[in-house]
């Protein structure tokens, strides 16, 4: 048995070493030089020394001015409750009654435990005055973010530009596919943009949603499962799937099915299963994005039929429907009451359960805006799915955009290059262009992350490089990118937005607040709808000129 007064003695002297090492190494870092024994070679690493300045409270270094930023976004008016986003400056509280400043400690990307409470609801916004005090700095904050597009295709938005210009006369759905991370996690972003571009453009629902929902806070919208669902997705752990054909949100889902009828001796004849969902929809606020017209039941059956039956508010939509076996993609509308609450779709299988991929709650006509939330992913999925299945979603549905937001799990990683990555995403990016051609794509960069370094938080070494990868992949395969990190103020800005009152980043320094989300998504907004006006104006010179020539 170990004595307690040795364990005590050996900590006491790890304390000690560790101690010294912060004192002889106050840079925070050990250098490692680079070794060769035989043919194995070790390049030269930096041992990262934890010093006391990571350990003990210091003051909060200056911030970032993203007062200008702020006054960009509008944001007095995109908060709810009268709440008016108050730049950091020397107006601001005691570091430890700010969130994050000193005490908090980040954790890895998608880790971070997004809580209910902490996203905030969108209810009728009331403008308030802009703060005029902040910090000064020496840096400054470029306003202008605009889309950026390869040189060789300066109108790589034009198709879904022309759609949405097209809408009144066409009457049709178009949707915009947002594909992201965990910062999407909870429809944050998208269902700002979704908001807006209903708004403009017509539309209603809050898109397409899955069976179950990994963050549970999402407030456009609460899914509540019930049986024995079982999740395949794309991305994540890495699970045996049946097949590679997921939905646009990179999942399906089966329910479970079990033995029924026995012969004489005692052996099933079939198998039988159910299960349902209910999709819940706020009572108030969030818009056209609360009232939905049809619901679209999406799936897959090539095994064996099953039923379908729809409901809501507790009233039955349709009577319980037999859905013949089929390999393709399917699809069941419903017609829904003003002023739903409620839907609920149930399912039941005699045999093998089909692939639910969602429900479309939309409009008849507009735009729909459909979040795909991938937790842990760093945009490697394409290449592990079925693109075909995938390609044909995308135009039966009627996808004009998609939008690809990633960026923060790789970023963590800390590479000292990440050609690799831009190789990587360069791949990707062709794989999902060829499965839908016609169909542009805007790659968004990475948001600003910071780490804790000598008592200060500082924007990951890796953040710049991973923009620069994600840029030269997208120009490469002929897509448009728009500079997030830049948008929100450069380097060393993500600390800004922590400190923000109300606050507009979570206190891992990684991740968006609610209210920092719509931020993010009105600056996007006005980036696109910048090129829209463009891209609108060229073609009523280009039509005024034709009918000149006449």
């Amino acid at each position: 048995m170990v004595s307690p007064l040795r364990t005590l003695g050996l900590l006491g002297l790890v304390g000690v070493l560790l101690t010294l090492l912060a004192v002889v190494f106050p840079g925070g870092s050990a250098p490692v030089p680079a070794t060769a024994i035989g043919a194995v070679h070790t390049p030269a690493l930096s041992l990262r020394i934890i010093g006391l300045a990571d350990v003990l409270p210091t003051a909060p270094p200056a911030l970032k001015d993203i007062t200008q930023t702020l006054a960009q976004a509008g944001s007095a008016s995109l908060l709810a409750n009268g709440d008016t986003v108050v730049a950091p400056g020397d107006e601001l509280p005691a570091p430890d009654a700010v969130p994050g400043i000193a005490n908090a400690r980040p954790v890895s990307a998608d880790s971070f435990a997004h809580s209910p409470g902490k996203v905030s609801a969108v209810a009728l916004p009331r403008p308030g005055p802009l703060p005029t005090r902040a910090v000064p700095t020496n840096d400054t904050v470029r306003l202008d973010f605009p889309i950026e597009f390869p040189v060789d295709q300066p109108q790589a938005l034009a198709s879904f530009f022309g759609a949405l210009r097209q809408l009144p006369r066409t009457q049709d759905l178009i949707r915009v596919l947002h594909i992201g991370d965990s910062q999407l996690e909870g429809d944050r972003v998208t269902s700002y943009l979704r908001e807006r571009f209903q708004r403009q453009f017509g539309g209603c629902g809050p898109g397409l949603v899955s069976v179950a929902e990994v963050n549970e806070a999402r407030l456009t919208v609460q899914v509540r499962p019930k049986g024995p669902w079982k999740k395949y997705a794309s991305y994540g752990p890495r699970k045996k799937a049946p097949h590679l054909k997921y939905g646009l949100l990179d999942v399906y889902f089966r329910f479970n099915t079990g033995p029924v009828r026995t012969d004489s001796a005692g052996r099933p004849l079939g198998t039988s299963g159910a299960a349902s969902a209910r999709y819940l929809l706020p009572k108030r606020g969030y818009g056209a994005a609360a009232r939905p017209e049809v619901a679209r039941v999406l799936y897959r059956n090539p095994g064996a039929p099953f039923t379908l039956q729809v409901r809501a508010d507790g009233a039955d939509l349709t009577e319980a429907q037999a859905i013949g076996a089929a390999d393709t993609l399917g699809f069941t509308a419903v017609a829904l009451p003003a002023g739903v609450k409620q839907i609920e779709t149930k399912f039941s299988a005699e045999g093998s359960s089909p692939d639910i991929l969602g429900v479309c709650l939309d409009c008849r006509q507009g735009v729909a805006v459909d979040n795909a939330s991938l937790r842990g992913s760093s945009c490697t999925e394409f290449g592990r799915m079925d693109m075909k299945f995938y390609g044909a979603q995308v135009r039966q549905l009627g996808v004009k955009l998609i939008v690809l937001q990633f960026g923060v799990n790789v970023g963590a990683a800390e590479a000292a290059s990440y050609k690799y990555y831009e190789r990587m995403l360069r791949a990707q990016l062709a794989i999902l262009r060829r499965a839908t051609p016609g169909v542009p794509v805007l790659v968004i960069g990475v948001s600003d992350m910071s780490r804790r370094q000598n008592g200060e938080w500082r924007t990951r070494p890796s953040v710049e490089k991973v923009r620069a990868a994600q840029r030269a992949a997208a120009f490469a395969t002929g897509c448009a990118f728009w500079d997030l990190y830049g948008a929100m103020g450069g380097e060393n800005s993500m600390p800004s937005w922590v400190a923000a009152r109300p606050s507009l980043a979570q206190p891992d320094y990684t991740h968006f607040s609610g209210a920092g989300a719509r931020i993010v998504g009105e600056l996007l907004w006005k980036a696109l709808i910048k090129e829209y006006d463009r891209f609108a104006r060229g073609e009523a010179e280009a039509a005024a000129q034709a009918v000149e020539a006449e």
